[in-house]
């Protein structure tokens, strides 16, 4: 107990808190589970914590497209679409744009329950190759729990095959939403797949230890009241 008598409850909080550490919990959307062409991504990965809506993207616009500062306002749904470019097949996601407009002709602004650290994915559509030949690029806009922009990123290079297949990713450390827009297109069709983020979790070790530490912080203070108790009533003596 004298251990307890040297510790105080702030110090004993520190050491818990110190002692738990935060593990990283990866996760990756193909749309593979959904069908048919059109069926509503909007709100299908809720759970897992990340909803998606469709936003603007005006074109022709040429390199990086130019996102507002404060978080882009939803225009419309976004849905599955079967189309053999895709990297993983057969279905993507595509913005449904605003009313009475093509889909694929949208950006996708992809927000999550929770910050997290770490965003990618893969832009694409048939380009490339005959006549759908288009050359896009992407842009990821990084936008915090109160809608202010973080940053951005710009990808431009193509990955390797007959498709116009772009990676893309971001990293800050308090990421709530990203939009995705993409450039560079005659045809303003493009959408993404292999959506892939990170969040931090607390690991197992952390829930077990915190219990203890308050658990020890209410018998230092029990303690501490009891002795209290004795002295006074040993002064009273």
């Amino acid at each position: 107990m004298r251990l307890f008598h040297l510790l105080s409850p702030r110090l004993l909080v520190a050491a818990c808190l110190c002692a738990a550490s935060a593990a990283s919990a990866t996760t990756t959307i193909n749309f593979d589970d959904v069908g048919p062409d059109g069926a509503k991504l909007t709100n299908r990965y809720a759970s897992q914590g990340v909803t998606l809506r469709s936003i603007n993207n005006w074109f022709p616009v040429v390199g990086p497209y130019v996102s507002p500062n404060t978080l882009p306002v939803a225009v419309g749904d976004v849905v599955a679409w079967a189309l053999e470019s895709a990297p993983s097949q057969p279905y993507m996601a595509v913005g449904e744009g605003r009313p009475g407009g093509d889909h694929g002709n949208a950006g996708i602004l992809i927000s999550f329950a929770q910050d997290v650290s770490y965003v990618s994915l893969v832009g694409n559509d048939l380009g490339r190759s005959g006549m759908f030949w288009d050359n896009e690029t992407v842009t990821l806009t990084a936008y915090d729990a109160d809608g202010r922009k973080l940053g951005y990123t710009y990808a431009s290079e193509a990955l390797p095959g007959p498709y116009d297949q772009v990676f893309a990713s971001i990293s800050a450390s308090n990421i709530r939403h990203v939009a995705f827009n993409y450039s560079e297109t005659r045809y303003g069709f493009y959408g993404i797949d292999d959506l892939t983020f990170i969040t931090s979790v607390p690991e197992a070790s952390t829930a077990l230890l915190m219990p203890f530490g308050l658990a020890v912080v209410v018998s230092v203070a029990r303690l501490r009241n009891r002795r209290s108790a004795d002295a006074r009533a040993a002064s009273v003596r």
